[in-house]
């Protein structure tokens, strides 16, 4: 079980991401990754780039010293991220639907 998680981003980040959640342009999957929606403009896919090269690294490390997967660690976080996001972001089911906040 992977116990005392918490996805941390620098507040601009966060500031950004939410925003572009909230608008559609960027969705969650159930992986624990953003997708750059098709609505997405150049520098929205950029930071979703940026994102989610942070969450790899994060879930790498946790999944390390929880001697788990990085697959489990981003599942795990996926519902924690879904949880804190805006409404409006868009979510992807595992099944791969997509359903609106």
């Amino acid at each position: 079980m992977i116990l005392g998680l918490s996805l941390l981003a620098p507040p601009a980040s966060a500031q950004s991401l939410d925003a572009a959640r909230a608008s559609g342009m960027v969705g969650e999957r159930s992986d624990g990754y953003a997708v750059a929606r098709e609505t997405a403009t150049p520098a929205v896919r950029q930071m979703v780039d940026k994102v989610n090269r942070e969450r790899g690294q994060i879930y790498a490390k946790r999944a390390r010293e929880q001697r788990v997967s990085p697959e489990q660690v981003g599942k795990f976080y996926a519902a924690e991220i879904a949880a804190k996001a805006p409404a409006g972001t868009w979510i992807m089911s595992s099944s791969g639907a997509w359903s609106r906040k």
